[in-house]
């Protein structure tokens, strides 16, 4: 079917750049960028940034470098599952945290 500005469209109710006809795969990666969290429960993401807000401050108390660094990086993966305002503590105490037992460790 040709419309009135010359391009050939299949479907209209699709609002594509150019009218194409677009497949199911389509449809469906398109849901699973505008909604990642579609897969996961919505829990999933607080529960890791909860574990990783933990291990932050933790490590404020016993081996800064080693549960710093694990605050950090479960941090991230917080912030990646949705949960970016724990995820965001978690990496800046276990980075102010790993960085202050690193220059404090000679003075012990």
């Amino acid at each position: 079917m040709i419309n009135d500005d010359g391009k050939e469209t299949f479907h209209d109710s699709i609002d594509t750049p150019f009218g194409e006809e677009i497949g199911e795969e389509y449809v469906t990666a398109r849901e699973v960028q505008t909604n990642p969290e579609s897969r996961e429960s919505p829990t999933a993401g607080r529960t890791v940034g909860y574990i990783a807000l933990a291990l932050s401050i933790l490590s404020l108390f016993t081996v800064p470098v080693l549960f710093g660094i694990g605050g950090v990086i479960v941090g991230v993966m917080a912030r990646n599952r949705g949960a970016r305002a724990l995820g965001t503590w978690a990496i800046v105490i276990g980075t102010i945290s790993t960085i202050g037992g690193i220059f404090l460790a000679p003075f012990s």
